[in-house]
């Protein structure tokens, strides 16, 4: 047996993930799979290792002091490894194990002593499981789990910079059209349809997919952070290729194969199985892959981050978007979809005014009354920021107002005015912009 004495100590405050709550509704996914079907996608290492960054901190802890063992290990063992004197520690323990049967990835059996009354539980990592993981760890094998590199001559290299606005589009893309934004790129028909099934979008009209308006599910959707928002498609595009007749292991292992390629390098798929290849060219709407010929393709950064931590877009170098919302928190903080923080807001009433205030406009596209918290067109900010202009100009003698806005704010306008929460926030986005 591999020595256990030497293993790290499980931390204490460790009941978090360092992965995102996106892991959640994977999990739930994974853990209604069968057994045959887990024990067919732990096959590829590449599936392995993502299956692994999606465990709790503790759950990865077992994992890695088992991975060497060839040999059963005593639960009560496993249990040293955890500080078990302290209740939270004992329950984490207990909540990671419970994970990882449910994974099947550790498989619990009983052996009895001499004494009939001593039973005791051993573990042991699911051999398919854990030789694979091995094989992704150590690169072992001629599995292509990983994905095949392509040579690529320098001169059709593309830059990830340019991958990143690819991406970057194909997705808020996506996310405009369900806020209601007029834009010259629709979603493609097989992307309505899902947001259609999902439920976070609604039709009209249920013969056409062109009446599709958004729901309280698809308010509460655009809330969340990017990973999430794609795992939520993903999955409800695996339950659609699943009712489809697909092979539910290809098309996670081909996710979970996306998920652990280099961004920036070219790869291969002309060895792929006919449902990863519809399912690479289904991707392509999303904004995941970059099919640059018959046989090859790029993963973007919303690819190569699906099982990691690390940001699916670059915020810092958005494209300036016309069109988007804007997010009041109870903490009467304003935020705006591309994550600019705009204002403060000093009071509760200042926040119930502005509410009321955007109403009177008709920008208000949805609230949650319990939450505080609503969404508002964006293309308000266009109107504030006139607005502004209307209040610095019009105690000015013949200034040029536009008649459109003379009657919303002219009435309100008087020399040395503050500018309200609203006005302050547009100046603040047009200075941004």
């Amino acid at each position: 047996m591999a020595s256990l004495r030497s293993t790290t100590t499980v931390p204490a405050n460790s009941s978090k993930s360092s992965t995102g709550d996106f892991t959640s509704a994977l999990y739930a996914f994974l853990n209604a799979l069968p057994k045959l079907t887990l024990a067919r996608l732990y096959n590829t290492p590449a599936s392995c290792l993502a299956i692994f960054r999606l465990l709790p901190l503790i759950g990865r802890h077992l994992v890695l002091n088992m991975i060497w063992s060839e040999d059963p290990i005593r639960k009560s063992e496993v249990e040293l490894w955890a500080d078990i004197n302290r209740p939270e520690c004992k329950t984490q323990l207990d909540d990671s194990l419970t994970k990882l049967f449910r994974l099947n990835i550790i498989e619990e059996s009983f052996t009895s002593s001499s004494d009939r009354h001593n039973t005791q539980a051993t573990l042991i990592l699911n051999r398919s499981f854990q030789q694979n993981f091995r094989r992704a760890l150590t690169g072992g094998g001629n599995h292509c789990s990983f994905g095949v590199p392509c040579n690529t001559s320098p001169k059709s290299v593309v830059p990830i910079d340019e991958l990143d606005r690819y991406g970057t589009e194909k997705w808020e893309t996506i996310l405009h059209y369900m806020v209601g934004s007029r834009l010259p790129t629709k979603p493609s028909h097989n992307i309505l349809t899902l947001l259609g099934q999902s439920g976070l979008m609604t039709s009209t009209d249920p013969r056409s997919l062109h009446s599709l308006k958004i729901t309280s599910k698809g308010f509460g959707f655009l809330l969340e952070d990017v990973n999430t928002q794609l795992w939520d498609i993903l999955l409800q595009y695996l339950k659609m290729t699943e009712s489809h007749g697909l092979d539910i292991v290809d098309v996670l292992a081909c996710l979970f194969m996306l998920g652990s390629l280099e961004l920036g390098q070219e790869y291969s798929f002309s060895n792929w199985t006919s449902t990863q290849t519809q399912v690479l060219q289904d991707l392509v709407d999303y904004g995941l892959v970059l099919v640059t010929a018959p046989d090859r393709f790029y993963p973007t950064r919303l690819a190569t981050t699906l099982t990691s931590t690390a940001p699916p877009l670059v915020s810092a170098e958005r494209l300036q978007e016309e069109h988007g919302f804007l997010v009041l928190e109870t903490n009467y903080r304003i935020y705006a979809y591309t994550r600019y923080l705009y204002q403060d807001f000093r009071t509760a009433a200042e926040y119930d005014s502005t509410l009321q205030y955007s109403k009177k406009l008709g920008i208000v596209l949805w609230e949650h009354a319990g939450l505080r918290k609503f969404f508002m067109s964006v293309m308000v900010m266009r109107l504030m920021m006139l607005m502004v202009l209307e209040r610095v100009c019009c105690v000015k003698k013949g200034v040029h107002v536009p008649v459109a806005f003379r009657g919303t704010t002219r009435a309100r306008a008087r020399a040395g005015d503050e500018l309200g929460p609203l006005e302050r926030a547009a100046w603040e986005f047009g200075n941004c912009m």
